[in-house]
């Protein structure tokens, strides 16, 4: 019984260009989820003239977006943990981006306050998400730089917001600046779809998703949350667990047609030599 530790393959291999690319895609999604979060602010002076209220009638709506941004942080790590990193944080992308898409269609202040905290939920769940597969999808000397520099894209997405608000609100009005901030995560959504992989250590502990790269029966995890594998003779392997393909000095542990993470190295293949890699 061969058993092979997904956690320890990625820790310890090396980087590829496919892998900095999971990490930019991750990253933009943050950029946008601050971006999102700020814009309300930007667009307060805009609603005060056209809706002639007092700044004091918007206090509570702008209490509500940090506080479904609380909620949804909560909620978006259950998830992430329950259905998987990608799955959670595409679906967080998609609601903070249809709600404030649903914010460019409010003639009122209560409207916008349920608008605004539902969009909180989305914007909330995004970055532990968000956090955790760029954590995962590389190896361990380079963690810390890589959730770092997930989470300072933050405040840079709120700068994005003062300069799309700078060219969108005078010429075309606040409506169209909440369009635009709801259509340009529904675009990297789609974008990262295709693109973006489940967290491998996450597949690792789910038996019921490595139908997804292999047919036919296999064995369940080790209670440590590993795979194991069994080989059999020089000819076709008989593997148990989830599939085992390539080679560590690949740099990429991925396949993209399926978006399913393989571990990395095939300890069924044998060298040159003729001894088991």
């Amino acid at each position: 019984m061969k058993t092979v530790d997904v956690g320890v393959l990625l820790d310890e291999g090396r980087s590829s260009g496919y892998q900095t690319l999971l990490i930019g895609g991750t990253a933009l999604a943050i950029i946008l989820d601050g971006m999102d979060t700020q814009l309300l602010g930007n667009a307060i002076p805009a609603l005060l003239r056209e809706w002639s209220l007092p700044r004091g009638a918007f206090t509570t709506v702008l209490a509500l977006g940090p506080l479904g941004m609380m909620v949804g942080g909560a909620i978006g790590g259950v998830l992430g943990d329950r259905i998987g990193r990608r799955t959670a944080l595409l679906c967080s992308v998609l609601s903070f981006a249809a709600f404030t898409l649903a914010i460019a269609t409010v003639n009122g202040v209560p409207m916008l306050g349920l608008f605004r905290f539902l969009s909180g939920l989305g914007l909330g769940g995004a970055m532990p998400n968000a956090a955790a597969l760029a954590s995962e999808y590389v190896p361990r000397r380079q963690r810390a730089f890589a959730v770092t520099l997930t989470i300072v894209c933050f405040p840079l997405g709120g700068t994005l917001a003062a300069l799309l608000s700078a060219q969108v609100l005078p010429a075309y009005g606040w409506r169209t600046l909440f369009i635009v901030g709801g259509l340009l995560p529904i675009a990297l959504a789609m974008v990262l779809f295709p693109l973006l992989p489940e967290s491998p250590k996450y597949l690792a502990t789910r038996p019921d998703r490595w139908a997804r790269r292999r047919s036919g029966p296999g064995a369940g995890p080790t209670s440590s949350g590993r795979s194991a594998m069994r080989c059999r003779g020089s000819g076709g392997a008989s593997r148990d667990g989830p599939p085992a393909t390539g080679s560590p000095r690949s740099g990429r542990p991925w396949s993209r047609s399926d978006r399913t993470p393989t571990l990395g190295y095939d300890p069924c293949r044998r060298s040159r030599t003729g001894r088991r890699m």
